[in-house]
């Protein structure tokens, strides 16, 4: 194409140059004004249109060569803006992160400010629900028989457990593997320091019953809420230490009920199967012993401001809960016998 070019411009000076030696030859004498300013017009025209044809086409073979040439200089310039933003992006995406992360710690505490400060508001539309759902004028559970009316089932929530803790049987298992760990997924809801886990099911409104099989000194069963922190130390994250938390210990003697980090030994016989009974409108929450009969092992009284959770803490090694279906047969290797009277009634502790 350049080789066309330049024999292109080689012809139009050519034929500019021809037409220069003509008009000269054309030329009129001196004596003759009038053809000589008539051919002098001439020759300046043909000379314009002749630059005029020769710059249109050099803007057309630059027209054309500019389409098929490559501009290595732009990817570069791409390549590199593409980084930039890319970059940009990463900062952006990380300071969006931190600053969710920091507006979630924000809302959870106020939200738990504001529930301890505003506990009527709270407790009237639990209340609203409660009465609308359930017949309060009900008696209290007496026996055995009418706890199962309020029967619940149960399961473990996986994303909670701690990793020392080994779930199995469909998530109602959970056994203390120490010092073996699990290679759970790193979560939020999971127990950093306690070696504790969460039930999925949770219990806001009406009368709630469950039962579970127990195994190993220093075993805890209990309820808490779900807002309980799961990477603080003892005292915020367990379930004996803080006080929205309720909970029953077997500590290889006897047993002992646990609020706010404070113990009440309680001067009861040892029962493998507990029941745990829950009324959320009155704010009752009772443990029973369960053989054949129940045996009212320890009951709390409070207001609950949010929906309960099962939650249990099983500190050593081989401890053991097992979450069972309300009513079922005791396992063969079966408690101590119980003085329970054999109508079922509910024993009071002594």
């Amino acid at each position: 194409m350049h080789v066309a070019t330049v024999e292109r411009k080689n012809s139009l000076l050519t034929g500019r140059n021809l037409q220069q030696n003509q008009a000269q030859c054309e030329r009129p004498s001196a004596t003759t004004d009038w053809g000589f300013e008539r051919t002098e017009q001439r020759h300046k025209k043909n000379t314009k249109a002749l630059i005029q044809e020769y710059f249109l086409w050099e803007g057309k073979e630059y027209a054309e060569w500019k389409k098929e040439a490559t501009d290595n200089s732009l990817s570069g310039i791409y390549i590199s803006l593409e980084d930039r933003l890319d970059s940009f992006s990463h900062v952006i995406q990380e300071s969006t992160k931190n600053l969710c992360d920091m507006l979630l710690c924000t809302y959870i505490q106020k939200v738990k400010e504001k529930s301890n400060n505003d506990e009527i508001g709270i407790k009237l539309t639990v209340q609203k629900n409660t009465a609308a759902k359930h017949d309060l004028s009900k008696p209290d559970p007496k026996t055995h028989s009418e706890l199962l009316q309020y029967a619940a089932q149960v399961s473990f929530d996986a994303n909670t457990a701690h990793k020392f803790l080994r779930l199995t049987e469909e998530n109602r298992k959970v056994t203390n593997t120490t010092p073996w760990q699990h290679p759970y997924p790193d979560v939020p809801e999971r127990f950093e320091n306690c070696r504790q886990v969460l039930a999925a099911e949770s219990f806001y409104v009406g009368r709630h019953y469950f039962e579970i099989d127990i195994s190993g000194e220093g075993t805890h069963v209990g309820l808490t809420y779900n807002s309980i922190d799961r990477k603080g130390d003892e005292s915020g994250s367990c379930i004996k230490g803080n006080n929205f938390s309720w909970c029953l210990q077997w500590n290889g003697r006897t047993f002992s009920a646990w609020h706010s980090n404070v113990e009440t030994p309680l001067n009861v016989e040892k029962f493998t199967r507990i029941g745990v009974y829950i009324d959320y409108s009155q704010g009752h929450l009772s443990f029973y012993g369960v053989n054949g009969t129940i045996t009212l092992l320890h009951q709390y009284k409070a207001q609950f401001l949010e929906p309960l959770y099962p939650a249990f803490f099983l500190p050593k090694k081989d401890n053991i809960v097992v979450l069972v279906d309300p009513g079922d047969p005791l396992p063969l290797k079966g408690p101590s016998p119980s003085n329970s009277p054999a109508d079922g009634s509910i024993l009071p502790q002594t």
